[in-house]
């Protein structure tokens, strides 16, 4: 079992979504032991496959 979590980055609502262009994503591959297999950036077709995803946005809080 393995779990992808990738980041979303944020998105203008005023801009349609089908116009929304995604740039490369960063992410973490987990094992089920929760080790990182596998991290860096890839465009949204070449993200590693996984049992679970989870999408999350980019915070601009500081």
């Amino acid at each position: 079992m393995s779990t992808l979590i990738v980041l979303l980055p944020p998105r203008d609502p005023a801009v349609p979504s089908q116009e929304w262009q995604l740039p490369e994503l960063p992410f973490v591959l987990l094992d089920k032991a929760g080790r990182t297999q596998r991290a860096g950036r890839s465009a949204l077709a070449l993200l590693p496959r996984a049992n679970t995803t989870v999408l999350t946005r980019w915070s601009s809080a500081n």
